[in-house]
């Protein structure tokens, strides 16, 4: 599936955001954990997209958020809380609006001030 999409991104000027998404069940290796899981989910997806024809110079973002934003947030350690997020941006003065979206939505529980362009 992931192939087939590479496919169709190549032929889009869009930037992507890769996304890697851990369950809450904790897991443990020596030095690994959820956030590399999550890390590495992302950073595989990429690399297959890569082999497809995705351009590098098309990922905007690849990372992990490891069980942070659980699919299904009345069981967080449900399955279908291991996935990876693929998006699709606009262009990119969208991209860094959303980007300032969340540093903005971060400031607004705390005393910082607010991004505004």
């Amino acid at each position: 599936m992931i192939r087939a999409l590479g496919g169709i991104l190549t032929k889009l000027p869009n930037k992507i955001d890769i996304t890697g998404h851990t369950d809450s069940k904790p897991y443990y290796r020596k030095g690994y954990g959820n956030w590399e899981l999550s890390s590495d989910r992302a950073h595989s997806t990429r690399r297959i997209l890569e082999e497809s024809g995705v351009r590098s110079e098309q990922f905007a973002e690849v990372h992990g958020r490891a069980d942070r934003d659980p699919l299904n947030k009345s069981n967080s350690s449900a399955p279908e809380n291991r996935r990876v997020s693929i998006t699709i941006l606009h262009t990119d003065s969208q991209y860094q609006a959303a980007s300032l979206d969340k540093v903005n939505q971060k400031n607004n529980n705390s005393n910082m001030p607010k991004i505004i362009l």
